[in-house]
């Protein structure tokens, strides 16, 4: 490559990372301050650049903020059953920044509540897919406003009761049974609800698995996160692609035993599988 197209290549690197920064500046102003109330200005300050490079970058500050709520992929695929669990543990820890501005912005702004009903839309979808019955999609709609109501009540009202380390103990049997249906088996009577202390305690395997994926997410995150504006070097890429390889592993694993448990069958009979074999956990 000869020095021009090296100097080329240079730039598109920074004009790439500005763009990056522009757009983390963005959703922090946007999460605090809404879509109405932030300003280009604004933007271009908490960024470290002219505000004539926002505009520059992004067009308009509608195009911008389209652009800085849209929910990064690590979001769209976790509301399914197998994963009820882990997003109400993230709902309640922390917002990312994209999911923080477009909650902010949603009540005052025709555009952020557009944006907020068609992900909505497309949670109770995926949800009710994977629920059984003529009722999947209320139930998967219940299941969705739920945790849109906690994680209000939580960032935005400051519930706190809703930040005690026991509310996860207590949240996530009641939405396995709200997406699971009316808890009735076939002859009417009531079946235990999975953790409610009716039935037989998570196993500790399964436990473990759990908090084996929540530190894989949070290492991948911290991975994603740092490389904003500079990329990740050789190492850190491969870290992050065996990450990801752990997590198709764990949450398969995770996903057989809960299958064995349903069919009253002995869930240690569940194996990790190799990465070529399971399903990669962000489609």
């Amino acid at each position: 490559m000869g020095e021009s197209g090296k100097a080329d290549g240079v730039r598109a690197q920074r004009r790439a990372a500005t763009a990056e920064r522009i757009l983390r500046a963005a959703q922090e102003e946007f999460g605090q301050k809404g879509l109405e109330a932030a300003t280009v200005r604004d933007i271009a300050r908490r960024a470290g650049v002219d505000p004539s490079l926002v505009m520059q970058h992004y067009g308009s500050k509608q195009a911008l903020f389209g652009l800085a709520v849209r929910p990064s992929h690590t979001l769209v695929d976790d509301d399914l059953p197998d994963h009820l669990a882990a997003v109400v543990a993230a709902r309640l820890r922390e917002l990312p920044p994209e999911t923080r501005a477009l909650m902010r912005s949603m009540l005052t702004s025709p555009e952020a509540a557009a944006a907020m009903r068609d992900y909505l839309h497309g949670r109770v979808d995926a949800l009710a897919a994977s629920i059984p019955g003529d009722d999947a999609d209320l139930r998967a709609a219940a299941v969705v406003a739920s945790i849109l109501g906690m994680t209000l009540a939580r960032h935005f009202l400051d519930l706190t009761e809703l930040a005690d380390a026991r509310a996860e103990t207590v949240i996530d049997p009641w939405l396995a049974m709200l997406a699971g249906g009316n808890g009735l088996d076939e002859r009417g009577a009531t079946q235990p609800v999975p953790g409610s202390g009716d039935d037989v305690v998570m196993s500790d395997t399964s436990k473990e698995i759990h908090q084996h994926i929540d530190e894989l997410v949070a290492r991948e995150h911290a991975l994603r996160d740092g490389q904003v504006g500079k990329g990740l070097d050789p190492h850190e890429q491969r870290e992050l692609k065996h990450i990801e390889a752990q997590l198709d592993q764990a949450w398969d694993l995770l996903r057989q035993r809960n299958a064995l448990s349903e069919q009253h069958e002995d869930p240690s009979a569940a194996a990790e599988r190799p990465v070529g074999e399971v399903e990669n956990y962000l489609n």
